[in-house]
């Protein structure tokens, strides 16, 4: 109110229209139609332009004491030109708070029915409360008791073509009045209903019947009124209509007391919730063809549904075949219909089919002659190994669209004079222009450094002190030492694959930056007192774990590794990764275990989807149930290159949103014998 009386003297000849209802009954009663069809006017060309009002009743409207609308200022204020001011806004709108458009769009109708119903009965539903400042929307709770027909009638009146007043209009109205309480007087046509005078302020109107017949006078004092609204299109010559021709005849009057069953009333859409091509739907169409007090038993389809749907007559069901927007007519039985009115109403059902959002993705091959090309896929496994170790990895959907490389990378090695298994996968940055050969550079760098260590004629330094407290697990001072020298050989590892991307850097007249990478190095062995040493180094996301370790303890090897702020990484090829001792001990684990079912490595292609927080990352049960899907894969290989080529084809798996490169690698026990 405050808001719509600060408008300025525009307004001093005006009333707000829940006063000018409350004050001027007479003249409702004596044509209701000039009130109503400029609201539903208004109202259809807010929701034609996929909006809502959200506050059609009551103070936001502003009259003339004739009756007619300030339409052009109603229009400015709803948000054309200027957007609503908080102190205008009713309670949930126009933000929403969380309710769809086509909801706000519903209780727009409800709204106007309790206009309506002020406008015929002369009282509110339900009757307001004693706090005058609540808004009305917020009385209209979902267990208002609206009058039965009402938002129904709103529904119907918002259809009628042109929104022009029409004997079917007229009988809505007074089928929905109250029976008159005098002698209902002689009808009138529609076509000869009278302009109403302008009444000077200080002359109160006279109480007129629900139809009334006025004399013309000139009233040479006052701006004379708007013709009415039925006498605009008196003149015209309907389309297709000789202008000789014999006028159409005109529709018998109806009275409050003695009305005709109005015809069908025509189709509006009614939104179904969206379906994807291929995958299950099932939607309640009765639920969402209901509207305020009315209710449907059932609906039959018009039209074909579309292809693999099916209906029940309550509700639509199956896989779609085929995507697109469809509009669906159908006849709806309305639940306890009244016998003055139809039983059965058209509804227009809308439903949109997306597409299956894998059939939209490319698959282009990589550029072959690309700078550190490499192939789209890329799978390994050890054949002489006692335990399987096989790894896959796969471009990501992000780069097949584009024809772009695959940036991750592996290696696997197993050395049969110390026992040792070190499994290493990297992922180079996408924003990285060189990232791909970055994380291969640090995986055969990482293989290079733990062969010359650990192989045939290495200079095995790490076996006997692992041994040693093996023997002795309780003893700090070999876990210590144990510790010290997985330090020196991890930080070798790294440094000398930091080294090696840096002199490819120079060579190719790039920066270091161009190379970014992460990586995870995992080391195991069987130790000859029993159980395994396990020890894992990691830079950046993705994340490694032994699976399957007894009494569920704490499997995770590695630590998400972020950058500054949100959804940032931390790359090996970053100064600070290894800058300090401390930060580089901070990125080794490693542990004794009895006993497990694998050690896995997945690049963040695979952790990002299957783990989506870094407590369930963390979490034994989460690993479990992923290896639940992977041990079949190589339980059921007759080879070991078969269990390999498996993982490749799992990770093809679908995830909305995740669709960067994968890489996986495994250690396992197999039935598979080695190579001879």
């Amino acid at each position: 109110m405050a808001a719509i009386n600060s408008l300025g003297t525009r307004n001093e000849q005006r009333q707000p229209l829940h006063k000018f209802l409350l004050g001027n009954r007479d003249l409702i009663q004596a044509d209701p139609a000039r009130i109503v069809l400029p609201l539903l006017r208004c109202l259809a060309e807010i929701h034609a332009e996929g909006k809502s009002h959200g506050a059609v009743c009551a103070q936001r409207l502003i009259c003339a004491p004739n009756g007619d609308f300030d339409v052009a200022l109603f229009r400015h204020r709803i948000g054309w030109d200027d957007a609503l001011t908080a102190a205008e806004t009713y309670y949930g709108y126009p933000n929403g708070q969380g309710v769809t458009m086509e909801e706000q769009q519903q209780r727009d109708k409800q709204a106007l029915a309790n206009v309506l119903h002020l406008l015929m009965l002369g009282h509110e539903v339900p009757p307001p409360p004693t706090r005058l400042n609540v808004s009305i929307l917020s009385r209209l709770g979902e267990d208002s008791a609206w009058p039965q027909g009402f938002v129904s009638l709103v529904e119907h009146l918002l259809t009628v073509d042109g929104l022009e007043p029409t004997p079917e209009l007229d009988a809505l109205i007074h089928a929905l009045s109250p029976p008159a309480p005098t002698q209902t007087p002689p009808p009138v046509p529609e076509s000869s209903l009278p302009e109403i005078p302008t009444t000077p302020a200080a002359q109160a109107l006279a109480p007129a019947p629900a139809e009334i017949t006025l004399p013309e006078e000139a009233t040479p004092d006052l701006e004379p009124p708007a013709p009415p609204l039925a006498a605009e299109l008196a003149d015209e010559t309907p389309p297709g209509l000789p202008s000789d021709a014999e006028p159409p005849p005109v529709p018998p009057a109806v009275t409050s007391r003695d009305f005709p069953s109005p015809p069908p009333l025509p189709s509006y859409p009614v939104r179904l919730p969206n379906a994807t091509v291929g995958r299950e739907y099932s939607g309640n169409v009765l639920s969402h063809l209901a509207t305020g007090a009315l209710t449907f038993a059932s609906f039959e389809p018009v039209s074909a549904l579309p292809e693999g749907l099916t209906t029940n007559g309550i509700s639509i069901t199956g896989s779609p075949l085929q995507a697109g927007e469809y509009e669906i007519p159908a006849a709806c039985l309305i639940q306890g219909a009244d016998p003055d009115r139809p039983d059965k109403l058209l509804r227009t059902l809308q439903i949109t089919i997306n597409a299956d959002p894998r059939s939209l993705w490319k698959n282009l091959a990589s550029d072959t002659t690309s700078l550190f090309w490499k192939p789209d896929t890329d799978t390994g496994s050890l054949g002489d190994s006692p335990h399987l170790v096989a790894a896959a990895s796969l471009r990501g959907r992000s780069h097949a669209h584009v024809g772009s490389c695959r940036d991750d990378d592996f290696s696997l090695a197993w050395f049969p004079q110390s026992g040792w298994y070190v499994l290493t996968v990297a992922d180079g940055a996408g924003s990285a222009k060189y990232s791909r050969q970055g994380a291969k550079i640090a995986c055969a760098k990482v293989k290079e450094h733990f062969s010359s260590l650990l192989g045939e004629n290495g200079q095995d330094t790490l076996t006997p002190l692992t041994e040693a407290w093996a023997a002795d697990a309780d003893s700090a001072d070999k876990r210590q030492m144990v510790k010290g020298e997985l330090y020196n050989q991890f930080g070798r590892a790294a440094y000398a694959a930091r080294k090696a991307i840096e002199d490819q850097a120079n060579e190719s007249q790039a920066t270091l930056r161009d190379f970014h990478t992460t990586l995870i190095i995992t080391l195991a062995r069987p130790m000859a007192t029993g159980g395994w040493l396990i020890a894992a180094f990691s830079v950046g996301d993705g994340g490694a774990a032994v699976v399957g370790v007894p009494d569920g303890a704490t499997c995770l090897l590695t630590q998400p590794d972020g950058g500054e702020f949100a959804g940032q990484t931390i790359f090996l090829t970053m100064k600070e990764v290894l800058a300090t001792g401390e930060g580089i001990m901070n990125r080794i684990k490693f542990a004794l275990v009895p006993q497990f079912d694998a050690l896995v490595l997945v690049t963040d292609g695979i952790s990002d989807p299957k783990f989506n927080s870094e407590s369930a990352l963390a979490d034994p049960a989460e690993w479990q149930e992923l290896w639940t899907e992977l041990q079949p894969l190589v339980r059921d290989a007759t080879t070991r290159d078969q269990a390999a080529e498996s993982l490749l084809e799992w990770m093809n798996f679908f995830s909305p949103g995740h669709h960067d490169d994968r890489t996986i690698a495994i250690l396992c026990e197999t039935h598979l014998p080695s190579k001879p």
